[in-house]
């Protein structure tokens, strides 16, 4: 291999890595699963050229290195469908068990044969490795370069070229799709950017190996690895972008069926079951605010879910509840501040301090049970009357976790009177209790 081939794929497997981990570190971002999905698929391109660079050195081996990169290809086409369905056609389905559900349970037809082909092609790879009969790979060696290359029999070609158009037709074409009804800009830039660069990534190989070969006997195969880097550079650029992305889907109150405006100024209930994912929850009402330009106060305890999500964003404020401190202490992060758990008194009088900034806001309490396990009933009762009659509803949003299975009905009972808005969240997902909407 010469030394401008090795510089170039070297350059892309760079890249490669670099996007990869940028768009993993995009936590805020509610397309979580688009984060986690485009960030393996980054890692499966990096994979390829990596081994791509062995049949130079183990040209023996060269048959197993191509299976191996086919197969990377094929895993990152499957990537991509679970990327558009999390997206567009199940953004409330936070893993990969509950897409697949929700898929079959909608009798998501084509989503499934989709995988099914792609992974298919997984396992017809690997057959002929077994069963030498079936002819499916051959060595060819560039006279002038002296490069090795790999070829394929025309049914295996036509199969991986079937698997390219399936790309086009589902990903691809949902994601250019989404962007013509996309209403915010932000929302069409990514999903264009996001089918355009799916459409790069699967077709460069075809591209620029293939059809510059047959039409233009123009051998270019370098050209590919920098075209897909940069289709995941470009991926990359878009998760940057839409790190609040979640703004116009305004996806806390979509689950409400209703828009953001309707729920500023509500104080709510949030009832959950520990054993659920709740934080995620959480996480879409803190990620929608800030997107419309609500500043975030969050009363947790230390290395809380919310607190390791968010302790780094400086726009949420944190008071950290804390048996260690009986006055308030200012920690090493400038927002975060140490509050006394059992001074109900303190803990108001900081309440009446938010309360009194101007801009919209919202306080988050996660969560009231641990309040309520070191005070009495009838104090949490007043610190959350009080607590209602201190916050002006025109600016303040209240969002309060608690847990009701760890108390009694009749401290659950009076807890759900203070609220004009209840909701539920548990492993079935979210549901409406009791609202103001309405």
């Amino acid at each position: 291999m010469n030394q401008l081939s090795l510089a170039i794929k070297l350059l892309a497997l760079l890249a490669s890595l670099g996007a990869a981990a940028f768009i993993y570190k995009q936590k805020l971002s509610y397309f979580s699963q688009i984060r986690i999905y485009m960030a393996a698929s980054c890692l499966t391109f990096s994979g390829m050229i990596t081994f791509s660079l062995f049949p130079q050195t183990f040209p023996s081996l060269a048959q197993t290195f191509e299976r191996i990169c086919v197969t990377l290809a094929l895993f990152s086409a499957i990537l991509a469908g679970l990327s558009s369905a999390s997206m567009i056609d199940y953004p409330e389905k936070k893993d990969l068990r509950s897409l697949l559900n929700a898929a079959l349970e909608r009798g998501d037809k084509f989503f499934h044969f989709y995988l099914v082909f792609e992974a298919l092609g997984i396992i017809i790879t690997w057959i002929p490795a077994f069963l030498t009969q079936i002819p499916q790979l051959q060595i060819y060696i560039d006279e002038k370069s002296g490069l090795i290359f790999v070829v394929y029999e025309d049914w295996f070609s036509l199969y991986l070229l079937i698997c390219i158009v399936l790309v086009w037709i589902y990903p691809v074409s949902k994601f250019l799709i989404y962007s013509k009804g996309a209403k915010d800009s932000r929302i069409k830039t990514a999903s264009i950017i996001f089918g355009t660069s799916m459409f790069m990534i699967s077709s460069s190989s075809l591209i620029f190996n293939v059809l510059f070969d047959m039409l233009l006997n123009l051998r270019i195969p370098f050209v590919s690895p920098l075209v897909t880097a940069g289709s995941y550079l470009a991926i990359a650029y878009a998760f940057r972008k839409s790190t609040i992305l979640v703004s116009a889907f305004e996806v806390f109150s979509q689950r409400l069926g209703l828009k953001h405006e309707k729920i500023k100024g509500e104080r709510i209930l949030l009832e959950f079951d520990p054993s659920s994912n709740y934080s995620l929850i959480v996480r879409d009402f803190i990620i929608e605010s800030l997107a419309h330009g609500e500043e975030i106060y969050i009363f947790t305890t230390p290395n809380s879910a919310l607190h390791r999500l968010f302790k780094k964003h400086a726009k949420v404020k944190f008071y950290l509840l804390s048996t260690q401190t009986t006055t308030i202490e200012k920690s090493a992060l400038g927002n975060e501040i140490l509050v006394p758990l059992e001074n109900l008194s303190i803990l108001l009088g900081k309440i009446r301090e938010i309360a009194s900034v101007e801009k919209e806001k919202c306080i988050i309490f996660d969560n009231l049970s641990i309040l309520a396990f070191h005070s009495q009933p009838a104090k949490i009762y007043k610190f959350l009357t009080y607590m209602m009659e201190e916050t002006p509803t025109r600016n303040t949003t209240i969002l309060m976790l608690f847990n009701p299975k760890a108390h009694d009905e009749k401290f659950v009972s009076a807890i759900r009177t203070i609220f004009n808005t209840q909701l539920s969240y548990n492993l079935e997902g979210l549901k409406t209790i009791k609202t103001s909407y309405f």
